[in-house]
């Protein structure tokens, strides 16, 4: 089998149609940041096809966005360094993800192959409250170390708390973890998380369904929490309070038949 010659550009693993879409996504981040309280009517807007998207939200710039949509161009979107962009038409692309509700590609540091390992594995998620106490931290950390022990790949987000936890657990015990991100790669990890999110990245993935510069704001922390009810066979919260934040993600994953 021959082989790409030294320094030669990978084949592409996101098609310009699915690129587009996350552009898209991007330019209507205001009008989807309405929605991000109503989480239901919020998922129900990014299951519909793009020009469905762009009536639904995009309001007054309909016709400008319809217009740049159709003379976009690939060049356009920031990727970053080491990311590597993946679509659904690829075979990489996680197969818990495959259906309308799910994301159409993600951007992803460590790459797509890692990516398939990693979800191919049993996945689970571990969030709950940012501001658990001593002992929800120490619960959180402990049960990541052990399904990390036992082969499970970890995943929550990368906010403080039950998520920074859940990931420190599974590292200490040499596991790979899977970061969902909120906004873009580039713009989504906190200072004081910068450390932690480079381990996270040199063994495992660190995924996002923005492009790199966009920042989610509200409604990507919502959009973030259906790929972590998608990707995981079983979603564990520690200590969230009884707020529809805290909780989203657990009524997510019930209505999609999550235990």
């Amino acid at each position: 089998m021959s082989r790409p010659a030294r320094g030669a550009p990978r084949t592409p693993r996101a098609c310009e149609r699915c690129l587009r879409r996350s552009w898209l996504l991007a330019e209507l981040s205001g009008p989807l940041d309405y929605w991000a309280p109503d989480r239901s009517r919020l998922i129900e807007l990014l299951r519909l096809e793009d020009e469905e998207l762009l009536q639904a939200a995009a309001g007054r710039r309909t016709t400008e966005l319809r217009a740049r949509y159709q003379r976009f161009d690939v060049g356009e979107l920031h990727r970053g360094a080491n990311v590597e962009a993946v679509c659904s038409h690829d075979r990489l692309y996680p197969r818990a993800l495959r259906d309308a509700a799910a994301p159409r590609m993600l951007y992803v540091t460590g790459g797509a192959e890692r990516l398939a390992r990693l979800t191919a594995a049993p996945v689970v998620a571990i969030v709950g409250s940012r501001r658990a106490s001593d002992y929800g931290i120490e619960m959180a950390r402990s049960i990541g170390r052990g399904l990390a022990a036992s082969g499970v790949t970890v995943t929550s987000g990368l906010a403080d708390g039950i998520p920074v936890a859940a990931h420190t657990g599974a590292l200490e015990a040499q596991g790979e973890t899977l970061a969902v991100m909120s906004g873009g790669l580039g713009v989504s990890c906190p200072a004081r998380r910068r450390s932690l999110y480079e381990r996270i990245k040199h063994g495992g993935c660190a995924i996002a369904e923005l492009p790199c510069d966009c920042r989610g704001r509200r409604w990507g922390q919502a959009a973030s929490e259906r790929i972590l009810a998608q990707l995981a066979r079983l979603i564990i919260v520690v200590e969230a309070g009884d707020g529809p934040g805290q909780l989203a993600l657990a009524r997510i994953a019930q209505a999609l038949g999550r235990p």
